[in-house]
C-alpha cells in the first residue's frame, strides 16, 4: 500500500517506519523536506520525502500527523483527497504559555472537524492518544497492545483496521466519527495501554 505521512514527527517517523517494514511504500512529509533524510536511510528502498501536496499525489491512504494548528495551512497544500483514506492522529489543542488549550467546542470531536474540512476523504481517528514512545517501543508485543479507532466508512474501517495490524497493534473498532472524542487526548480512554480483550471488556462495561 502507498501511504503518505503528513507530519513526519515522532509519531509519524514511528509509525512510517513500521509500516515500512511490513512492506508499504511510504512517502514522508513536511513543512521541511530537507529535514527528514534520517527517516529515509532508515527505510532504504521503500520510502521518499518530499512536500505535502507530492505526498498526497503519490498515496492511497494517508496519516495525518501534525500539531493542530498547522491543520490548516495543511490542508491548503493537500490537493486532491477524494475517495482517498485519511487517518486523523491529530489532537484540537494548542499549547501556549505552559497550558494545553483545546480549541474547538467541546462536544465536538476533532475527526469531525476534519470530515467538515475534507468532505470528499475517507476519514479515521487513530493513534491520537499514543505517545511516540509506544508506537516506537510496544509495537509487536505479545499480546498486541490496542488502538481504539473510530471511521464511519467502511473502507477508511477496513483500511485502519489492516495499518493498525501491520504496525504492530490490534485495532479495535470504537464507533462512528462522532465517537471519536474518548479516544482523543484528554478523553477517557487517552494514553490507555490495555490488550484488544482488555479494551473490548472495558467498553462494553462504559
Amino acid at each position: 500500500m502507498k501511504i503518505g505521512i503528513i507530519g513526519s514527527g515522532a509519531i509519524g517517523g514511528n509509525l512510517g517506519k513500521n509500516w515500512a517494514i511490513a512492506g508499504h511504500e511510504i512517502f514522508y512529509s513536511s513543512r521541511n523536506p530537507e529535514k527528514l533524510k534520517n527517516l529515509i536511510n532508515e527505510t532504504k528502498g521503500i520510502s521518499k520525502a518530499g512536500t505535502v501536496a507530492e505526498a498526497v499525489a503519490f498515496a492511497e491512504v494517508l496519516l495525518l500527523a501534525i500539531n493542530y494548528w498547522t491543520l490548516d495551512e495543511a490542508l491548503k497544500n493537500m490537493g486532491v483527497l477524494e475517495g482517498k483514506v485519511v487517518i486523523d492522529a491529530t489532537n484540537p489543542y494548542e499549547y501556549a504559555n505552559g497550558k494545553l488549550s483545546r480549541v474547538i467546542p467541546d462536544d465536538i470531536s476533532g475527526a469531525e472537524v476534519l470530515n467538515e474540512k475534507l468532505p470528499k476523504a475517507l476519514i479515521a481517528k487513530a493513534f491520537s492518544s499514543f505517545s511516540a514512545s509506544i508506537i516506537e517501543k510496544r509495537s509487536h508485543e505479545e499480546p498486541n497492545v490496542a488502538v481504539l479507532f473510530t471511521a464511519t466508512e467502511k473502507k477508511a474501517q477496513e483500511t485502519t483496521s489492516q495499518l493498525i495490524i501491520d504496525a504492530g497493534f490490534a485495532p479495535v473498532y470504537f464507533g462512528k466519527l462522532n465517537d471519536s472524542i474518548p479516544i482523543e487526548l484528554m478523553g477517557e480512554y487517552s494514553g490507555s495501554v490495555l490488550t484488544a480483550s482488555e479494551a473490548k471488556n472495558r467498553i462494553k462495561s462504559d
